[in-house]
């Protein structure tokens, strides 16, 4: 069986073309979730790098509304834990605006007891965000 070189040719862009249709359909492209562990993943990374004034941005509008910059800052700089990195973990999305996201944050704090010195550890953090105008934001839980 002889095989011309224009129906070799149309094999291969057949061949190249649906690699390409798979590769699309295998989420190449930036998904939700993508979306919204950056933005978790930013806001931490101006926690850990003491810029909450850059983290501030981040809270829901109802919260930067309710919370101002300049008290927001000052409240977190003076908050005895230093946060030293911080990695997304999971989200879960129970409707299209709202997810729970766990983040893994390491910290070091200073203990107050004698002979003890500084305390370093990780922690799992369950946080809220909220998609408001295609933006998401973190919902501080209030304690």
């Amino acid at each position: 069986m002889k095989f011309s070189y224009v129906s070799i040719t149309l094999a291969i862009a057949a061949l190249i073309g649906s690699v390409v249709l798979v590769g699309c359909a295998g989420g190449g492209g930036a998904k939700k979730g993508d979306v919204l562990a950056d933005r978790a993943t930013q806001r931490w990374n101006f926690l850990v790098n003491r810029d909450p004034g850059s983290a501030w941005e981040y809270l829901t509008p109802g919260s930067r509304a309710v919370t101002p910059k300049d008290r927001y800052i000052k409240e977190t700089l003076v908050k005895p834990v230093k946060w030293t990195a911080a990695r997304f973990v999971s989200e879960n999305c129970t409707k299209p605006d709202l997810c729970k996201v766990q983040m893994t944050v390491d910290y070091k704090i200073r203990s107050h007891l004698t002979g003890v010195g500084v305390i370093q550890s990780t922690q799992i953090l369950d946080e809220t965000w909220i998609r408001e105008s295609g933006t998401w934001y973190f919902l501080p839980s209030g304690d």
